[in-house]
């Protein structure tokens, strides 16, 4: 009777400490960049906050939510809503859009994710000006390399059990 009741303090203790998400935990971006934790949402259930433990900016506050995280269909892929200035979080005109996967390395899979900033850029087309007189249009294709903005998990990651 002894073992039972210490198996079931077992599993409700790995129970009430395993993450909802793989994502949650706690993150630094970019090598030496801000600490952040990744953690569920206390207003919506199914979404992610991402909120500030240490940044090299002092008046930012730690635990100021600076981003909202939403699960995509696809797993291990997020879509993500920034603030611009932290200190201004709930600004819709100051935010910025990407998306959160993690890097598909299989010696780092859980330990690393990418950020992929959506690209809004401009498009000319003189074709749809001059129809019949110039066929030339003008693209800004994205010339970024990819694979550059991320995190790394500082740190275990927390148990993920699916029950």
């Amino acid at each position: 009777m002894r073992n039972i009741l210490i198996a079931i303090l077992i599993l409700c203790g790995a129970l009430a400490a395993r993450a909802v998400d793989p994502l949650e935990g706690r993150w630094q971006i970019n090598g030496r960049g801000a600490l952040v934790d990744i953690v569920p949402a206390a207003q919506a259930p199914g979404l992610l906050e991402m909120c500030i433990v240490d940044a090299s900016d002092m008046s930012i506050v730690p635990g100021t939510v600076v981003a909202t995280i939403t699960p995509a269909a696809h797993a291990g892929l997020y879509d993500c809503r920034a603030s611009k200035d932290p200190r201004k979080a709930h600004s819709r005109r100051g935010s910025v859009a990407f998306t959160i996967s993690f890097n598909s390395d299989e010696s780092n899979t859980g330990n690393i994710i990418d950020f992929n900033f959506y690209h809004h850029r401009r498009r000319v087309s003189l074709w749809r000006w001059l129809p019949y007189l110039f066929h030339i249009s003008v693209i800004n294709p994205p010339d970024n390399p990819s694979h550059l903005d991320g995190a790394r998990r500082v740190g275990a990651p927390a148990p993920y059990i699916v029950i």
